[in-house]
């Protein structure tokens, strides 16, 4: 037969202690007295372990966690006011067993520090009512709402608000989702909503600059929809690419270029050449002046006839053609520069534009070194480091570039004139014996080979078995095939 219940297990272990007491204690035992109201569905003995751990004096804290899982959450998280109290104990501070109309929660609104939450109230927060933030409409946090619904305490609770300002203030936004996704505090701070001192126009997709700065708001932002207040204008996507976007065309379509190629936001008056030329600012465009470009007159650059440099091709944007100034297609350096490699360096790592070796005060030197010679194409050391380029990289005519792409990758490919050995080694690698440092072997490994010398045959200077021969192709070292019987060099010893 299956034993008592968990419950019953507990009431008859607590009856088995009280007759061993006296009656006194024992009542004290059964009923330390009882519970406030928010716990009053707690009461009796069967639900002591609710809260208390058999054995153990006071509350145990998980299981008043285990409960109250919002705290938990913020406690785990460390945010809010519990999560600061590190240490102490939920009864140290939440008295329990003093009946039903007892508080639990004694709370001074008026003294308290709400710095303490981390969250500190600056400006008009801080003369809120603490219930003007804290009502059930703005609890959106969904553990907190569903624990206060659940236990009827969403006008009492403190916990659920979102930190964001529209959290409170969705009702209050003016600009009707302008700017989803981004922070009110980026324009405005808590003091009121009509000022904006954290907003700089200089930050936005359009700097003001010039007259521009003068312009009251309302002049480009309209309200929208027409007739609405005037913290409900259009801020974004109001139209600005072009001037014409804002103003009218006094010439009407008669001039080519854009307007800021004779105007500035300074005024509509015009400038002669040279005071435009002199005066313009180039960085303003897409296209920076940087290095010898800024050195350049500007004709080299803005002209419809061709350029006498034939190292130079311009192509220009079709609509600025009969401009004064027509406008360079200038996407990357080979849209005006010829490619003097002839696309040499079409699968160069980092890609073929100018700038990958070249940089923009000359054509040289150039930034391409030894350490990248040595990471994308063929590692130099010894004393290939001492060669010059040009000897490697030779002119196929007087006046040509170098020729920078080689097949050449093996030794024999360079040293072909340098190899002394004839045909013994073919196939073999001349960096089996030799160095990059010298042709001349260091320390020759002989027992390496089929014969390894032994006894007198140590001491012997390798020009003692291996001789000069001469040969349709020049001296020749004989390496092999040489005899490896005492013979072959001794001869018959008697």
């Amino acid at each position: 037969m299956p034993g008592p219940g968990k419950p019953v297990r507990v009431l008859l272990l607590l009856l088995a202690a009280l007759a061993l007491r006296p009656a006194a204690v024992s009542a004290q035992l059964i009923s330390p007295g009882k519970l406030s109201r928010a716990h009053a569905a707690l009461d009796g003995v069967s639900n002591c372990t609710a809260c208390h751990e058999l054995g153990k004096r006071g509350v145990d804290e998980p299981r008043c966690l285990k409960c109250h899982a919002p705290l938990a959450r913020q406690i785990a998280a460390k945010e809010g006011l519990h999560a600061t109290y590190v240490g102490k104990a939920c009864a140290e501070c939440h008295k329990e067993h003093f009946g039903l109309e007892f508080a639990v929660l004694r709370f001074d609104s008026t003294h308290f520090d709400h710095k303490q939450t981390g969250y500190p109230l600056v400006m008009a927060h801080d003369t809120a009512s603490c219930r003007s933030c804290h009502r059930p409409d703005y609890i959106t946090v969904p553990d907190a709402r569903e624990y206060a619904t659940k236990n009827a305490v969403l006008n009492k609770t403190y916990l659920g608000l979102d930190r964001h300002c529209v959290g409170c203030h969705i009702q209050d936004d003016p600009h009707v989702g302008q700017f989803k996704g981004r922070g009110c505090d980026e324009c405005h701070n808590e003091a009121n909503w009509k000022q904006v001192p954290r907003f700089s126009h200089q930050r936005t997709k359009y700097p003001l600059a010039g007259a521009h700065q003068r312009v009251e708001c309302a002049k480009c932002h309209e309200p929208n929809p027409p007739g609405a207040p005037p913290e409900q204008a259009g801020y974004v996507n109001v139209p600005h690419a072009q001037c014409t976007d804002c103003h009218t065309d006094p010439h009407k379509g008669r001039m080519r270029g854009t307007c800021e190629s004779c105007h500035t936001t300074d005024g509509w008056r015009g400038k002669d050449r040279r005071s435009f030329e002199t005066s313009f600012d180039h960085s303003r465009t897409r296209f920076v002046l940087q290095g010898a470009h800024q050195r350049a007159s500007c004709a080299s650059c803005h002209r419809t006839r061709a350029p006498g440099d034939t190292a130079i091709k311009l192509t220009f944007v079709a609509e600025t053609g009969m401009a004064d100034y027509p406008r360079p297609i200038a996407n990357n350096c080979l849209s005006c520069h010829l490619d003097a490699h002839s696309g040499a360096f079409a699968k160069t790592r980092g890609g073929m534009g100018c700038d990958n070796c070249h940089g923009l005060e000359g054509w040289r030197p150039t930034t391409y070194d030894v350490a990248r010679h040595n990471r994308e194409t063929f590692k130099l050391d010894g004393s290939h480091l001492a060669v010059p380029c040009e000897d490697c990289h030779v002119r196929p005519a007087p006046g040509a570039l170098p020729r920078f792409r080689l097949g050449a990758v093996k030794c024999q490919d360079c040293h072909a004139k340098d190899d002394k050995h004839g045909e013994q080694f073919a196939g073999r690698l001349c960096t089996e014996c030799h160095g990059t440092a010298t042709f001349k072997i260091a320390a020759f490994d002989h027992s390496k080979t089929r014969y390894p010398l032994d006894g007198a045959h140590r001491d012997l200077a390798c020009a003692s078995c291996h001789h000069t021969e001469n040969t349709s192709k020049g001296p020749v070292v004989r390496y092999r095939p040489l005899g490896t019987q005492c013979k072959s060099c001794h001869g018959a010893l008697g």
